[in-house]
């Protein structure tokens, strides 16, 4: 059994325990969200390597109209 403290500023802690089952549905709720988690990491992941790739050719892109310009 998980026991859980609770402090509040008005009242001295408390101690409630938590039923194993209800610790163990939440624990099979959060490991089933695991894959979604992972993907979305991962699609986040390669948003931010496309938009600095997309900068980097931006820049690029700057620095040689600048070098066929004379600037």
């Amino acid at each position: 059994m998980k026991k859980v403290i609770s402090l509040s500023p008005k009242s001295p802690a408390v101690t409630r325990t938590i039923p194993p089952d209800v610790v163990q549905h939440f624990m099979k709720k959060i490991e089933g969200l695991e894959d979604s988690v992972k993907s979305v990491l991962q699609a986040e992941y390669v948003a931010k390597m496309d938009a600095r790739a997309q900068m980097e050719i931006q820049r690029a892109q700057v620095s040689m109209s600048d070098l066929l310009h004379g600037i």
